[in-house]
């Protein structure tokens, strides 16, 4: 009974020691893209922009606030009457609501806009995405290669070793020549200074992964890239689709949209106002209503 209690708890401590190593058993070629998708600034920021331009999409059309206006008309400033609020017939406080309406075309023109603003996030979006993640696969590729060449370089320099420390032997054989032993230490040589050179392309292969996976990037690499099979003849078909022409054609809808609110302004907006006005007790109240007009003059 208390082994059978036991063989659970022991599980789980052995799941929790492995379970690291597991995790951190190395940068495989997809998860490196999924975290650049992940938490690349470039894309959180391209985010950010969609949402904007998708919460100010449903405003374009709308009309403006309305306006509260309030004031005293017919105020007597001399005579017997003067600053009296209710003596005179004339004096009213009013308070009016105002709504100014603009042309079915300008805002018509404003909603199209907004839309097409969307439209060009959603595609600038897409091209973000392409562009990091074909960067972070040119990162892991450039550490999966620069490391491939720091390996056969160490196996250059373990065959250049085991041919010095046979040469001595050999030369005191007659079976090579006292110039090889030269030859041998100048390879030596010429290998360090290749080792130098590809250990620093690993370093610099690996600050630019880090870029984009964080300190991941520090792992061992694991599996190999996928492989791409690409046909040209549907590449050259499908240039008209490609992702970093795709917001152009809603920037060209921007503009007209942007036109179009420009030549609605040469056919004015109107308002309509309704305003309560209230005299002295003696006096009955009123109600007034009017429409007004822009005039574009100048067109």
């Amino acid at each position: 009974m208390a082994f059978s209690l036991l063989r659970p708890r022991v599980g789980l401590a052995l799941a929790a020691l492995y379970l690291p190593a597991l995790a951190s058993a190395g940068l495989s070629f997809d998860e490196a893209t999924q975290l650049a998708r992940d938490q690349a600034p470039s894309l959180i920021a391209q985010h950010d922009a969609l949402a904007a331009a998708q919460a100010a999409q449903p405003a374009a059309a709308a009309l403006p606030d309305p306006r509260l206006t309030t004031g005293v008309d017919n105020l007597p400033i001399s005579g017997q009457d003067r600053l009296s609020l209710t003596r005179d017939f004339m004096t009213m406080q009013r308070i009016g609501l105002m709504q100014e309406v603009p042309n079915r075309a300008k805002r018509e023109a404003r909603a199209a806009g907004a839309q097409a603003r969307v439209e060009r996030e959603q595609a600038m979006l897409a091209v973000s995405q392409l562009a990091v993640q074909r960067d972070v696969a040119l990162a892991w590729l450039g550490v999966q290669y620069a490391e491939r060449r720091a390996a056969q370089l160490a196996d250059l320099e373990r065959e250049n070793r085991f041919l010095l420390d046979t040469l001595e032997a050999r030369i005191a054989s007659g079976k090579a020549m006292p110039a090889e032993r030269t030859m041998a230490r100048q390879e030596t040589l010429a290998l360090a200074d290749r080792r130098d050179d590809a250990q620093r392309d690993v370093a610099k292969a690996r600050a630019a992964l880090r870029r984009w996976v964080g300190a991941r990037a520090d792992e061992a690499l694991e599996g190999e890239p996928p492989t791409l099979a690409i046909d040209p003849e549907s590449v050259r078909a499908g240039l008209h689709r490609h992702a970093e022409i795709a917001p152009y054609a809603a920037m060209q809808a921007i503009a007209q949209a942007e036109a179009a609110e420009a030549d609605a302004e040469q056919r004015g907006d109107w308002a309509w106002e309704v305003v309560y006005s209230r005299r002295g007790p003696q006096y009955g109240d009123m109600v007034s209503f009017q429409l007004s007009f822009d005039l574009p003059w100048q067109r």
